[in-house]
């Protein structure tokens, strides 16, 4: 089976380029884990406008959100957000 490829906003990217060095290791690492098991790195789902299931991701201090095209065999990140979690 084909593995799944991880495609990232590029503002996520800038966003993840800002933060200091030992918060992108562990946002880097999570979106990694996240690319080799996203069902199971999900903390909670929403859904879209279009009825998608929105999976929310907590790292630290940060949330990202992403959703699954099981089709394309993607991981489609779509932002990072500020958690209710001070570590």
């Amino acid at each position: 089976m084909k593995p799944f490829a991880l495609l990232i906003d590029y503002d996520v990217i800038e966003f993840i380029g800002g933060l200091r060095r030992k918060e992108q290791a562990a946002v880097w690492k999570r979106l990694r884990q996240i690319r080799d098991y996203p069902h199971n790195n999900s903390d909670y789902s929403e859904h879209d406008p279009l009825g998608r299931d929105i999976h929310i991701s907590v790292s630290g201090k940060y949330a990202l959100k992403y959703w699954i095209d099981g089709a394309d065999r993607q991981i489609k990140v779509l932002d990072i957000i500020p958690s209710d979690r001070r570590k």
